[in-house]
């Protein structure tokens, strides 16, 4: 099986990027991802105001698909998806839904195992893994990869995930 690593990440969906690989119809792929921070907080003793905002939202890529063409569909099958031992939750005075009862910047690094996150000692969630960004070059200008749209994109749809089936242009 093919992997792609995550040192071919993009931060825009373009026609210009180079390919890193090329699979043909069928063929099983697996990608390597980063988190929507590009992995760039490791510690609780950083936050939101330090991080490289052209760094966010990487996707691993791009793949060439032989005999793919303008106007086709690409069907992708989302078989499963690793999770990696640990996430991470920021907060800060007005992003989120809290952010308005927020007066300081946070990170927490939270760990994920046996299908659970655990926020404290009382407190854990289940997790829903998801595919964050994932699409096919516009024909058109490049397109941030934060940015949703026909082509696909930054989509954070808890349906795209394990089993899922994606149609993209």
């Amino acid at each position: 099986m093919l992997t792609i690593h995550t040192d071919t990440k993009i931060h825009k969906m373009s026609k210009d990027n180079a390919p890193v690989a090329t699979a043909k119809s069928g063929d099983t792929i697996r990608f390597e991802t980063l988190d929507c921070f590009g992995c760039q907080l490791s510690s609780e003793e950083q936050h939101l105001g330090g991080l490289d905002w052209n760094n966010i939202n990487p996707a691993t890529g791009p793949l060439f698909v032989e005999g793919a063409e303008p106007g086709d569909v690409l069907k992708v099958e989302i078989l499963s998806i690793e999770l990696d031992d640990h996430g991470v939750m920021v907060d800060g005075p007005g992003e989120g839904v809290t952010g308005a009862a927020v007066t300081e910047e946070s990170t927490k690094i939270l760990p994920v195992k046996d299908g659970m996150v655990t926020f404290n000692e009382k407190l854990s969630f289940p997790i829903c893994p998801m595919i964050g960004v994932i699409g096919t070059a516009p024909a058109g200008e490049a397109v941030d990869t934060g940015t949703p749209g026909a082509h696909g994109g930054n989509m954070d749809c808890t349906r795209i995930g394990a089993g899922a089936t994606l149609y993209l242009p």
